[in-house]
């Protein structure tokens, strides 16, 4: 829209009967608002539930302390790690033999993009010769991130298995510290508070308070 046609639907919408002004308005609480509206919220809450204030605040400083300490750690995610540039050709499982045939042409020296593109079931990757791009550990299935971290550059892999079928990789390129794309460090941030929590689980140190035998046993009606 050019500038005019912009203030003229402004106008438009601002006019009486249209809507309101379409401007937002920022309303700043007094101290004593908020106490007021917490007040109410509580007395709420506690009429409507079992929970009493303290609770209230317990919880709400739990969130916060949760809130905090996933800020924390994020913080704390690597921004640039081991990464593999690879290709693959994949086939279903019922073509192992077709792809034991076509492990066969690569190792006797045809050309990887070629039966990629002539073979694979992949169609996000078959036209670019089976190019993967960049990946960093995690961001494939297990099976799959394990063969390719095993190999060097130009190395091509046994054939490997996974719930997709079976692939051919090979690794183009390796970089012991090359950055996240931002999708994954995005991620990697995003888990990162339950990603501490799943490692200090295996602790030793740390105690478990919750038994199954501590939940009550439903009452008949």
């Amino acid at each position: 829209w050019s500038g005019s046609e912009y203030d003229q639907t402004l106008a438009g919408l601002n006019r009486p009967g249209v809507m309101g002004p379409y401007h937002p308005v920022i309303h700043y609480m007094t101290r004593e608002e908020f106490e007021k509206r917490y007040s109410e919220y509580v007395a709420e809450v506690e009429q409507q539930t079992p929970f009493r204030e303290k609770d209230f605040r317990g919880l709400v400083r739990a969130s916060l302390l949760r809130t905090k300490l996933q800020e924390a750690l994020a913080q704390e995610v690597p921004t640039s790690g081991e990464q593999v540039h690879a290709r693959h050709i994949l086939f279903d499982l019922k073509d192992k033999a077709l792809a034991e045939e076509v492990l066969q042409r690569l190792r006797d020296g045809e050309d990887f993009a070629q039966l990629a593109s002539e073979y694979s079931t992949d169609e996000s990757t078959k036209d670019q010769g089976g190019d993967l791009g960049w990946f960093p550990r995690g961001r494939m299935v297990d099976a799959f991130e394990e063969a390719a971290f095993s190999l060097q550059p130009g190395e091509i892999s046994d054939l490997v298995e996974t719930t997709y079928g079976y692939h051919i990789i090979q690794v183009i390129e390796r970089d012991d510290n090359r950055p996240y794309d931002e999708d994954f460090l995005g991620q990697k941030r995003a888990s990162a508070l339950q990603d501490w929590l799943k490692e200090q689980e295996k602790s030793p140190g740390i105690k478990r308070y919750w038994s199954s035998d501590l939940v009550p046993t439903a009452v008949s009606p």
